[in-house]
């Protein structure tokens, strides 16, 4: 799997580039069961269920060989012989692992009219995993078209829920818009199912990027759930920061900050400084803290949260770690890379290794992210010889291509900075060509390594190749949304500072940019770009 931390600007234009093809662009936004609101998190798991990301380790720790054991590629419903597809349903581990599609359908209409069993394993207790929860929603569907309008209201949000984990955010919106208009019809606006619809809507409409029309859905939701069932209800505060995030992704700092702030003290008096819902809603408050270089406040919801993670869930626990990273960031966005930064990453690394092993991912998601902190510090040695032990790892430990190729990238990078151009010179572009064979010419890292590439070559004085590859970066920036280009790295600019030679005009200042505030070089060229692209948007 591709590491699960980023340095800023890399997880910011990946998020930004996934919405736009095929992932969700809300990190922080999660759904809950027909006929509960929203809730706005994802980051802290429940203490009675297991998190998504803890389902998928546990799918992932099964061995491999496992799968392929022709003694146990049988379907625990019917005990007929089962292909590797219907492997992994849920979080059963084993031969429970396996099932037919069909089967898990006749299961679940056998306890008919309970709903649950469409969505969740009896065994494990776990929802199913996404493609197999999509599946069956949509047989739910066809078999409750002759029942009665709740029951149909039910299995419509089931589908648009499962449409939405599977990043069908288009067709999503549509069911749960339907549904929405059929609850307002027979049930009015203050019945909890009409809250849900609504809520589910929203979150639909903000992962396909239409932000004004989710706040608009927002607004009056948490105006009704103020009336009945007042302020601070948990759903009410819940809305309340799902309001904030979708004025947050319009920039509207200032709303988005008092909404998220209502919201947290609340849940503070309300649910205890140790619910997930609270720990996500102050990452929230520190992203929009950041956004308005509100550092300090920033770095002081993230201490505080990290604290109460690491005492609750554990130093190694994978929210503890995220949060960590998150720290580190604004650390490094308020004055730059710094000492406090790279000890409490090495900290974190030297937990992981001691808790989880030193060929663990978390590990080496770790190394990573210390690699970039120290290039960004200037220390291109130590990073280069961090991501060579990571490469080398890797590759004994069978990780995955991508992950692999993005390692090359940045020790490309780091042997650039170092001075040794051959060699970076060499892996960058094998890593450039790999990278635009997975992610598309257009991914922001694959754009970050262009420039890179073309950074090598102008320092070995190979001027008209630099050109070449710096035309083909601007050219790629131009398709860009504006929300993406601001969050992208500087190669363009470095690179024509490289060339300022061959263009006189060259003029650089510094900018901070968005609600990622990382330290972005600009020249005329690409502001101008930027405000040509915002004025057409």
């Amino acid at each position: 799997m591709i590491s699960v931390w980023h340095r800023l600007c890399r997880g910011c234009c990946c998020r930004r580039h996934n919405a736009a093809t095929q992932t969700t662009a809300v990190p922080f936004a999660d759904h809950v069961d027909h006929g509960k609101a929203l809730v706005a998190t994802t980051t802290a798991p429940t203490s009675d269920a297991l998190s998504r990301s803890e389902c998928r380790e546990l799918i992932e720790a099964q061995p491999k060989e496992e799968c392929l054991d022709k003694s146990m590629s049988t379907c625990r419903i019917c005990l007929e012989p089962a292909d590797v597809e219907d492997y992994q349903v849920c979080a059963c581990r084993g031969s429970q692992g396996f099932a037919h599609l069909q089967c898990l359908a006749d299961l679940a209409s056998s306890k008919w009219p309970s709903l649950e069993p469409w969505r969740q394993c009896p065994t494990c207790k776990q929802n199913y995993v996404d493609h197999v929860h999509l599946a069956l929603s949509r047989a739910l569907w066809e078999v409750v078209q002759d029942k009665n309008g709740d029951v149909q209201r039910a299995a419509a949000a089931q589908l648009g829920l499962a449409l939405f984990a599977n990043s069908q955010f288009a067709e999503a919106a549509e069911i749960h818009r339907k549904t929405l208009a059929s609850s307002l019809e027979a049930l009015g606006w203050e019945h909890a199912d009409t809250l849900a619809s609504a809520n589910n809507l929203a979150m639909a409409l903000r992962a396909e990027g239409k932000a004004s029309e989710a706040e608009l859905l927002y607004t009056e939701a948490m105006e009704v759930m103020k009336r009945v069932f007042g302020p601070e209800d948990p759903d009410t505060l819940a809305t309340a920061a799902n309001l904030g995030l979708a004025l947050l992704e319009q920039e509207k700092w200032a709303e988005a900050t008092r909404f998220l702030e209502i919201s947290l003290e609340g849940a503070r008096r309300v649910l205890g400084r140790e619910s997930p819902r609270t720990l996500t809603m102050a990452a929230n408050l520190a992203m929009a803290l950041e956004a308005q270089s509100r550092f300090p406040e920033a770095i002081t919801l993230h201490r505080d949260r990290l604290e109460v993670l690491r005492q609750v869930y554990g130093r190694c626990h994978e929210e503890s770690l995220m949060a960590t990273e998150e720290m580190c960031r604004a650390l490094c966005a308020e004055s730059g890379p710094t000492d406090v930064a790279v000890q409490l990453q090495k900290r974190a690394l030297r937990e992981v290794r001691a808790d989880l092993g030193q060929d663990h991912p978390y590990a080496m998601a770790f190394q990573k992210s210390l690699a970039h902190t120290l290039m960004d510090m200037g220390w291109a040695e130590e990073a280069a010889l961090v991501l060579r032990k990571t490469l080398a790892t890797e590759r004994s430990t069978g990780a995955e291509e991508l992950q692999v190729i993005t390692t090359e990238a940045a020790l490309g990078t780091a042997l650039r900075m170092k001075g040794d151009l051959e060699e970076a010179i060499a892996i960058l572009s094998k890593s450039q060509k790999a990278m635009c064979e997975t992610l598309g010419s257009s991914h922001p890292q694959v754009l970050h390594n262009l420039g890179s590439l073309g950074l090598g070559y102008a320092a070995q004085g190979k001027t008209k190749k630099a050109k070449e590859l710096h035309g083909e970066l601007l050219s790629q920036l131009q398709l860009l949304p504006p929300k993406q280009l601001k969050g992208m790295y500087s190669e363009a600019a470095k690179l024509e500072a490289q060339l300022q030679d061959q263009i006189p005009t060259f003029k650089m200042r510094l900018r901070r940019c968005c609600a990622n505030r990382c330290s972005w070089r600009w020249i005329p060229r690409i502001s101008d770009l930027l405000r040509t692209k915002q004025h057409e948007s």
